[in-house]
Formats: structure tokens, C-alpha cells, sequence
């Protein structure tokens, strides 16, 4: 009769069950708040890399345009990759290319394509976004992860071409 008067222990196993799902809950809104963040910058990316295809990228008026006056794709998919830098530092986005086409018609607009690779790092959380067993096993020694899992992201942004003729009317 001793052992069913001890509720000693019943806190503690209570508050191991009520744990366990609060954790699991946190480390899922960590990953789905890293990944809406990242999408929120690559959307910013994509707004840089537009601004930077109608400013930058030569504009098609014909024979009389100046050759050598504007810049290249490169400096579009710098300005790009530029506001991503800190995103690509720290590893959580990666193989980041940046889409520009040229624009034909000067009073058009401009549309700039970013694509991403996103990876999941915290491993329960990883799993809602980058897909069920995402993460194949953890080194016990340094805690790295063997797989490594990505999502991709791509996001669209545009642009009134900046090259536009207006007519101003006397």
C-alpha cells in the first residue's frame, strides 16, 4: 500500500509529457520561421536584382545607342547575390542565380528571376519543411549531419524598365 501513496516522481512525469510535445512544436516553428524569413529575403533579392536589370542592363533603342555606357549581367547577378550575402555566409542559402533577360521594348518592364537553395538545420522542424527524413543521421562525436537538406526557393519581382521613352505634352 506504500507504493501507491508515493506521488513523488508524478510531477516529474508529468511535466516529461507535457514537454515533449511543447519542444517538438518549438523546434518545427524554428524551421518554418527560418524558411518564411529566407523566402521573405529572396523576394528582397529578386526586387534588388529587378532595379538593378532596369537600371543597369543596356537598353535595345537601336543604332543609336551608346556601346560601353551601361553594365553587364554580372553586376545584375552581384546586386543579387549582394543581398543575400549574409543568408549565403551563414550557409542557410546556397547555389544562388539570379535570371535577367534583356528587354527589347524600352517603355516595357523588366522582370528578374532569384533561385535559391535552402537548407534545413534544426532537425525535427527540418523535417515539416524539407520533407520527411530529411535528415538521415547526426555523428554522435562533433553532432554534424550526413545528409544534407535543401528546398529550393524562387521567387519573381517587376520592374518598369527605367530606359522608357516619355512624351511630354506642351
Amino acid at each position: 500500500m506504500r507504493i501507491w501513496g508515493n506521488n513523488r516522481g508524478a510531477v516529474l512525469a508529468e511535466f516529461s509529457l507535457a514537454f515533449l510535445p511543447i519542444a517538438a512544436m518549438f523546434t518545427v516553428l524554428m524551421e518554418v520561421s527560418r524558411y518564411s524569413i529566407a523566402r521573405i529575403a529572396v523576394q528582397h533579392a529578386a526586387s534588388v536584382s529587378v532595379r538593378a536589370c532596369s537600371v543597369i542592363q543596356e537598353p535595345q533603342y537601336g543604332p543609336g545607342s551608346k556601346e560601353g555606357v551601361d553594365g553587364t549581367e554580372a553586376d545584375i547577378e552581384t546586386a543579387g547575390k549582394m543581398a543575400l550575402k549574409p543568408w549565403m555566409d551563414s550557409n542557410t542559402l546556397s547555389d544562388v542565380t539570379v535570371d535577367c533577360p534583356a528587354q527589347g521594348d524600352p517603355s516595357g518592364t523588366d522582370e528578374a528571376t532569384v533561385k535559391a537553395s535552402y537548407h534545413c538545420s534544426i532537425p525535427l522542424g527540418g523535417q515539416l519543411v524539407c520533407g520527411t527524413m530529411a535528415f538521415t543521421s547526426i555523428n554522435s562525436t562533433n553532432g554534424s549531419v550526413s545528409a544534407d537538406p535543401t528546398v529550393p526557393i524562387e521567387t519573381k519581382a517587376r520592374m518598369a524598365h527605367q530606359g522608357s521613352r516619355y512624351i511630354i505634352a506642351e
